[in-house]
């Protein structure tokens, strides 16, 4: 009896390859191709057991509940294959350092939780060639020179 319920779980924002994997499947990008994308990746995930809250065009933050640690650890195996995330001048484009919206929510948790910790772990090749490939605003170009000994 007690297997029927989800003991595990795993909260996280679409890293940006799935984001383009599942949007040149489906040309868009909703709740509902998210959910296949990742039932054909699970092969037992119900549509039950994944919560998708669309912050923004391009940020998608995700919870996947488990049964048993196991099916966790394998998601987990999955999941960390995925390691680059979308700019914060991308998922929240009028979004600035220092702007009343910068600390608070969904903006908070992913700026401060998730994005700068990938950011600190790129080299300085891989996080101008990072600036490159997401047209990098001259904004927030300063603002990541200026703070690049605490970031």
């Amino acid at each position: 009896m007690f297997g029927l319920f989800y003991k595990h779980s795993y909260s996280f924002y679409l890293p940006s390859q799935l984001i383009e994997d599942i949007f040149n499947s489906h040309n868009e990008l909703t709740s509902k191709f998210i959910t296949l994308f990742f039932s054909s990746q699970l092969n037992n995930l119900q549509e039950k057991q994944i919560d998708i809250n669309r912050i923004t065009d391009f940020l998608f933050h995700i919870n996947i509940k488990f049964k048993t640690e196991g099916e966790l650890n394998s998601f987990k195996k999955f999941i960390d294959k995925f390691k680059e995330l979308l700019p914060p001048w991308k998922v929240f484009p009028n979004l600035f350092q220092g702007s009343p919206r910068w600390n608070q929510g969904f903006e908070e948790d992913y700026c401060i939780k998730y994005w700068i910790p990938f950011w600190k772990n790129l080299s300085e090749k891989q996080k101008n060639d990072y600036r490159i490939k997401y047209k990098c605003p001259d904004d927030w170009k300063n603002w990541l020179d200026e703070n690049n000994n605490v970031l």
